[in-house]
């Protein structure tokens, strides 16, 4: 699977594998890695795919790549091997669901945990690489394989035939944590849920709460990623590109001249009476002077002013005549 580069923000390198069971529809998966990669996710799993390969690989666009180094496994524990914490998505009431909790406080936890600040690669990510297996090409048989080797050789015991995470020397976790989705149509099964150690649902109108698949994994992702670049004290603000210096703000002699003549000219035309309009001028003067004024806008509002005092004593039909003729009016 593709690796991050160290000098990458860490919210644009986000250690989350998103695994997809049974995946159907080759657009959905195809937008599932425009998704991932929006987000900074690279780790894709896909247990026993049934999608078109070409269709997802037209949608997925700048993001074949997420699709291209893409681990297809026949289980969902060869799926969620080397992970710390797995998260079932679900939509749907029933016993086995109830644990089920709001996305983004499951997202906080990670982003505290462990189990997402671990940058480095998982053990089917490290089996997949080293083996060269690429989408497509990484059979159940390969993968299982390298993910139980890597196990066995970090003296680790896999209960219940999930692969448990390769410790650190500090004996943390570092595994990536893993979102688990279910078909397009059925969703994850019972016995998949039961291996998920956290549930997350997303909240959404009760008439219909069922997601399209791409739209649950970007929003899964989004919640995470907020929440990481919060741990890690970034900002997923764009920077605003630096233009130079802008124009200085107009002094006050300059916004008073401007204007006392904007107030003639709306006067001259009849939009203010003589007399009592004092308090519509009050107030487009605080529209105005709430927009800290700079210079070259002072200038523009004065050559509306003119403009309107020109027009409003012939102006107008010198317009006319021009807009006859077909001229420019400047």
């Amino acid at each position: 699977m593709s690796p991050t580069t160290d000098d990458q923000p860490a919210a644009d390198r986000l250690p989350v594998r998103v695994v997809l069971v049974r995946p159907r529809g080759g657009a959905n998966v195809g937008a599932v890695c425009r998704a991932m990669k929006n987000m900074g996710a690279a780790e894709l799993a896909l247990v026993r795919p049934e999608f078109d390969w070409e269709q997802a690989r037209r949608m997925a666009v700048h993001a074949a790549d997420v699709l291209r180094s893409a681990a297809e496994v026949e289980s969902l524990a060869e799926a969620i091997s080397g992970c710390t914490t797995v998260v079932g998505t679900t939509c749907r009431p029933g016993a086995f669901r109830r644990r089920a909790r709001d996305v983004r406080e499951v997202a906080a936890e990670l982003a505290r945990s462990a189990a997402v600040r671990g940058t480095g690669p998982g053990p089917l990510q490290a089996a997949t690489e080293d083996s060269g297996l690429a989408s497509g090409g990484a059979t159940a048989a390969d993968v299982a394989a390298s993910s139980a080797a890597l196990a066995e050789e970090a003296g680790l015991a896999e209960p219940t035939g999930v692969a448990a995470s390769r410790p650190t020397a500090a004996g943390v976790p570092s595994g990536p944590a893993a979102f688990v989705f279910g078909a397009e149509d059925t969703g994850l099964t019972n016995d998949e849920v039961a291996v998920c150690h956290q549930l997350a649902y997303i909240p959404a109108a009760s008439a219909y709460p069922s997601l399209n698949l791409a739209q649950a994994v970007l929003l899964c992702l989004y919640e995470v990623r907020r929440q990481w670049a919060e741990w890690a004290g970034e900002s997923l603000s764009r920077p605003v590109p630096d233009r130079g210096e802008g124009p200085a703000p107009a002094d006050a002699a300059a916004v008073e001249s401007m204007l006392v003549a904007l107030e003639d000219a709306l006067t001259e035309i009849g939009f203010l009476a003589e007399k009592g309009s004092a308090g519509v001028m009050a107030s487009i003067r605080a529209v105005l002077a709430r927009s800290g004024l700079d210079v070259r806008e002072v200038r523009i509002l004065h050559g509306i002013a003119r403009q309107i005092r020109w027009f409003g004593r012939g102006g107008h039909e010198v317009v006319r005549d021009k807009r006859r003729r077909g001229e420019k009016l400047r």
